[in-house]
Order: structure tokens, then sequence, then C-alpha cells
């Protein structure tokens, strides 16, 4: 008879013979490569404040202290402007356009040159905005300001604040809010984000509000940093570093929750995901939940873009930014 210790160590062999076959099952399933195009870097005397990429993916749009650079990707031909104020820059509502923070309002720039710059809308009392994320069909603006945020159909006039009776969620004020990532449907109808509710990182969660703000769900999860729909909209991922959580958006009801030290996750469809770790930007195969690959070496200070067709990744920071197509 074979001794308890024995026993044991041939019990725990297997789950490793089997954990490390379901690894490499996944691994054939969720074939992802990044493959390094270009970077593009300022000197040192100069900052790199923030780069994204055009609604089509076409272009990338770096901004500077003084100028804001458009790259074509494909043809690697480059223009510059010198707009006042530029460094918050985000994919535009349609083709070549980026957004671009302006004195008085929402700007829209073409990175190709063809179209002049326009106001897509005014400010008013939001003139501190920080991200404006168009929604998927181009008809809604989601702008973060200083945290907080305001939803504005896409045209001329002053972006209106939050109706009075949006602006307690779970009884606290708006101006308590803290959003700390958000991301729009893919049916344009809702946005999710994570953050808190009091301003002060200890109570806060995920909620989901539609497109003319009102609150659609609302968890409590104090350490919710992280959202993600899948590339149908029938689920919502949130995150807070260490643990993923998958809710079904039809009834709200959380499914699964796996292991996961990721701090940025895109789900690229076909099984696929791309988790930013806190060195690494990594491969995952959806499925089974299996961190695949380690695909790029990441900075502290690194931050990760996709763009809007899912052809690209930029990873950038204050003095480079890496661009990468993503070979499936």
């Amino acid at each position: 008879m074979k001794s308890t210790s024995a026993c044991s160590a041939l019990f725990v062999s297997c789950l490793i013979v089997h954990a490390e076959d379901a690894a490499d099952a996944a691994g054939k399933r969720a074939k992802l490569e990044l493959v390094e195009e270009r970077e593009v870097a300022v000197p040192d005397d100069d900052t790199l404040w923030s780069c994204d990429f055009s609604r089509d993916g076409r272009w990338l749009a770096v901004s500077t202290n003084d100028r804001l650079d458009f790259i074509d990707l494909k043809t690697g031909a480059k223009r510059s402007e010198a707009p006042k104020s530029a460094r918050y820059i985000n994919p535009g509502v349609s083709g070549s356009e980026i957004l671009v923070r302006g004195d008085s309002g929402v700007e829209v720039r073409d990175a190709s040159g063809e179209h002049a710059a326009r106001e897509l809308r005014k400010f008013g009392k939001f003139d501190h905005w920080t991200s404006a994320k168009a929604s998927p069909d181009g008809k809604t603006l989601l702008l973060l300001v200083g945290g907080h945020f305001t939803v504005a159909p896409v045209g001329d006039g002053e972006a209106p604040a939050m109706p009075e009776a949006e602006k307690r969620p779970a009884g606290m004020p708006r101006e308590e809010l803290m959003v700390i990532e958000a991301r729009w449907h893919p049916d344009s109808t809702r946005f999710a984000f994570a953050g808190d509710w009091d301003g002060f990182r200890s109570t806060g969660g995920v909620m989901v509000w539609s497109s003319d703000a009102k609150i659609l769900f609302r968890k409590q999860a104090d350490d919710a940093r992280i959202v993600a729909w899948n590339p149908n909209g029938s689920e919502l991922w949130w995150g807070n570093g260490k643990e993923l959580h998958l809710l079904e958006s039809k009834t709200w009801t959380e499914s699964k929750v796996f292991d996961a030290p990721v701090f940025g996750w895109w789900m690229l469809g076909g099984e696929v995901a791309l988790g930013a770790e806190e060195k690494e930007l990594t491969l995952w195969h959806t499925p089974t939940m299996t961190r695949v690959k380690s695909l790029v070496r990441l900075e502290e200070s690194d931050h990760v873009k996709i763009s809007p067709d899912g052809g690209r990744v930029c990873v950038s920071n204050m003095k480079r930014a890496r661009v990468f197509s993503i070979r499936k």
C-alpha cells in the first residue's frame, strides 16, 4: 500500500500536469501576437501628454507641450498642428477624427488635414474634462470631468449638468463621485464605470447608466477599478487588480469570479483578451480564463490604449509611445 505522502505527491503531480495541459490547450486556441510598428519619442525638455487613435484606427495622435502630431500608420506620413490646448485627446466620432480639449469646448480635429477643426460641444461649467468618450454610434459624448462625469448629445450648445434626480446615486451627491474608468456599451445605449461614491476610495463599486443619465445598475465593491464589455455587450467584466468578476448584462447576476491580477482589460473577441498587469501586457484565453503569455513589457508609468477598430495597441508614457499591430 502506498503511503499517504506518496499518494499526496502523486495527486499534486496530476494536478500540475492537468494545469499544464489546460494552459497548453488554451495557448493553441488563443493565438495573437503584437508586432511593433513604430516608436515616437520626445526630447528630454519636452513631455508626451497623451496619445490615442482616430476612430478608424488609421491615425495616431500624440500631444506634447506645444504641438499635436498626427501620424498616418499606413503610410508613415506625419503632420503637426499647434493648438493652444491639446493635452487631452480621444478617438473622434467617425473616420479620421480626433477629439481634443479646446479653449471653450470639445474640438474635433481631422488627423488627415482634409477638414478644418470645429467645435463639437461647448463646456459650460465642465471646462476641465480629462476624457471625452464618444459613443460607438457617434451620437453622445461622455465627459469625464476631474473624476466626475456628464453626458451630452453630440452637437452645438452647452454640455448640460446631470439631471437633479440623478445627482445622488446611493444617497451621495454627484460632486462626490470619482470615476476611475468608464466604457460605452457596444450598442451606445449605456455605459459602465468603476470608481468611488464618496470621493475617498472607501465606498464605491460599479455603476451602469443609460445614455440619458439614468442609473440602470449599481453594485457596491469598494475596490472596483476597471470595467469592460465583451464585444456583443452580453457580459460586463469588472476588476480590482486581483480578481475579475463576470456579470450577465440582462440580469446583472454575477456568474463567475477569476483570479486575474490585471489593472486593464480589453475583450478582443475570438476568445482572447488583453490584460495590463503590473509589469507586462498579457494575452488571455477567456473561455478558460487562462493567462497564455506575456506580449509586451510595461514600465511603471505606461498607459495602454486599444484602437477603436481593435487593430492596434499604443503603449505610452511621458517620454515615448510605442505602436503595435494586433495579429491574430
